[in-house]
């Protein structure tokens, strides 16, 4: 576990171990758990989720945040909530709440937290670091990334501009530097592993695969795909100096610490969850 200390593989199954594995949360069961976070994972406690959760932030973003409310002949339908804000699309669909009440699953076909389990949370925590680690030297990979296709772009047409010099293996040169120049420059980058993600969740689902139809798989792999874009895309909103973000830094995370806290209630479910946090 990445984000958190040696000390707590020891902490946390005696926490398992000294009360039953399945009972359920309380204040008492997340006491001292970010004390046990390196200071650099902070941020990946859950209980920033609960405090959010009980406080009202949440709640409030749901029914009040940056969105659309959606209407149906005259009464309003929270399910059809829309949003052009990222983060507020992430938490309309880890949060369908569809009678009016905050609520982190429906029964709709394609819905996550209808089939979620603490690992596929802690997924999406791990996918949300990644996110941290790739998304503020993106912009200078593709500048590096760039300058080297302008720079095989001119040489080409040097080459083309005298005929006496042109030939085929030549451009096969000057195309094959660029590409090794590109493989080198991307080594200095951290970058996101998005299949690796992609096959995570696939893995994760093949328990309900026979608790689903062909249509049902594909629009739950398809809404899967959206929740991970969205996490990228509300982090890069954060992270943008030209983004008018209006969220403090990490409510993302909080988000999905927050659907992880009122989702899930026993301590086995907690202990799953710290354990999956990036290996």
């Amino acid at each position: 576990m990445k984000f958190i200390a040696p000390l707590f593989k020891v902490f946390v199954p005696l926490i398992s171990l000294s009360q039953v594995g399945n009972a359920i949360l309380n204040n008492i069961s997340f006491k001292n758990i970010s004390k046990q976070f390196k200071p650099e994972y902070q941020q990946y406690s859950p209980v920033l989720g609960k405090v959010a959760l009980e406080r009202g932030l949440i709640y409030n973003l749901r029914f009040f945040g940056n969105l659309t409310e959606g209407v149906k002949e005259g009464r309003r339908e929270y399910v059809s909530d829309k949003s052009n804000d990222p983060l507020m699309q992430l938490l309309i669909l880890l949060f369908p709440s569809s009678a009016g009440n905050l609520a982190s699953s429906s029964e709709g076909i394609s819905n996550f937290g209808k089939y979620a389990t603490p690992e596929m949370v802690a997924t999406l925590l791990n996918f949300a670091d990644s996110c941290r680690r790739f998304l503020p030297h993106a912009s200078e990979l593709e500048a590096e990334t760039q300058a080297i296709n302008d720079k095989k772009a001119e040489a080409i047409k040097i080459l083309k501009r005298d005929r006496r010099f042109y030939t085929d293996e030549k451009i096969r040169n000057v195309a094959e530097q660029a590409f090794k120049e590109k493989e080198e420059i991307s080594k200095k980058y951290y970058k996101i592993d998005y299949d690796k993600y992609k096959k995570r969740f696939k893995k994760l689902f093949d328990p309900f695969f026979y608790n689903l139809s062909r249509r049902g798989l594909l629009l739950l792999s398809e809404n899967v795909d959206n929740i991970l874009l969205l996490v990228e895309n509300s982090i890069k909103n954060e992270i943008s100096a030209q983004s008018e973000n209006i969220y403090p830094t990490y409510t993302t995370e909080q988000v999905i610490l927050a659907f992880f806290c009122h989702k899930f209630n026993t301590k086995s479910d907690l202990w799953v969850f710290l354990s999956h946090l990036n290996p």
